[in-house]
């Protein structure tokens, strides 16, 4: 929001928080999940990142959404990086009341042994159609075939689309001890507006009061999976155990998507907006510029005043987008 910052500083004070985000060698017209085989049977935890605890309590609805997974699709490739199969899940356990799932793939080590997983929560339709029509060919062009529709996320009940993917061929022997362990992504964010204030608290301003946002140029459709090269693996080392995570470098825009607007309702005057945000991954520097119009109220006045603010990078000094 660099370009806006004299405006953005000299009349409201504003720190939006973003919740942050998007074949061929074995084609079967199969879609049921095979029966689990005896023995030594796959078991991978789908993991959600948490929402800091202050925030959580603020937007409970919201983080119950954030953290739903109702169906899960896995889809394997082989060496050549051509899908082997889907496996829908059937039985999907949480162990911690939504944060991490627990899901037993109907493979054993062996079998798994070399195959490359991509796991999508929430987009069971998209993924069987996509499989069916047999768009799905190659893992490095998924995500253009596994897209979803936007909509007013904060006025629905519907989950959050998400992806996760393992980092390299399945190896049972790998010492990285998160190769069972998947992160799963969201493609939309969940946007707080907070007046004078961070994250934690929202102090206000005695003469400005907030009312509603507006949200404009948001894309029609996303993409639920970041395309190659939009993403970057990292190693971490937490004491005697190696783990891998992905961190995102660029926006997966669907270019041809039309474009539409998000309005929260009209609230009281409050200090902070939070939770009825939520918006799908846009290109704040390049097809998209997604912009934010901040409603609020001067002094008692009944009047809205708006003021504009853009997505843009995050400023290293200060802390602001």
């Amino acid at each position: 929001m660099k370009k806006n910052r004299p405006v953005y500083r000299r009349f409201i004070y504003s720190l939006l928080t973003v919740g942050l985000f998007l074949f061929g060698s074995c084609q079967t017209d199969d879609f049921s999940a095979p029966s689990m085989p005896k023995g030594d049977a796959l078991v991978f935890e789908v993991k959600i990142p948490q929402a800091e605890p202050t925030a959580a309590q603020s937007r409970a609805t919201a983080v119950l959404r954030e953290n739903l997974i109702q169906t899960l699709d896995v889809l394997a490739f082989d060496a050549d990086g051509l899908l082997y199969r889907h496996y829908p899940a059937e039985e999907l356990y949480s162990i911690d009341g939504g944060g991490k799932w627990l899901y037993r793939i109907p493979l054993t080590k062996a079998e798994a042994q070399g195959l490359r997983f991509v796991f999508f929560a929430n987009l069971h339709d998209e993924v069987v159609q996509a499989v069916q029509e047999g768009r799905i060919t190659k893992k490095d062009e998924l995500y253009r075939e596994i897209e979803f529709t936007n909509s007013d996320w904060a006025n629905n009940s519907d989950p959050f689309p998400m992806w996760g993917e393992t980092p390299s061929a399945y190896d049972s022997a790998s010492p990285h001890q998160d190769i069972n362990r998947i992160m799963m992504l969201r493609a939309v964010s969940t946007v707080d507006v907070v007046l004078n204030g961070n994250s934690f608290e929202a102090v206000g301003l005695e003469n400005f009061q907030l009312g509603c946002v507006e949200v404009r140029d948001v894309p029609s459709k996303g993409f639920a999976a970041p395309a190659p090269g939009n993403f970057e693996w990292t190693e971490r080392q937490t004491g005697a155990q190696i783990g891998n995570e992905y961190t995102l470098k660029k926006a997966t825009v669907k270019a041809d998507a039309e474009r539409m607007s998000l309005t929260t309702e009209l609230a009281s005057p409050a200090n902070a907006i939070r939770g009825k945000i939520i918006v799908p991954e846009s290109d704040a520097d390049g097809t998209w510029n997604t912009t934010f119009l901040i409603g609020g109220y001067f002094e008692k006045s009944d009047r809205l005043s708006w003021y504009r603010v853009n997505f843009s990078e995050q400023d290293k000094e200060t802390g602001y987008m």
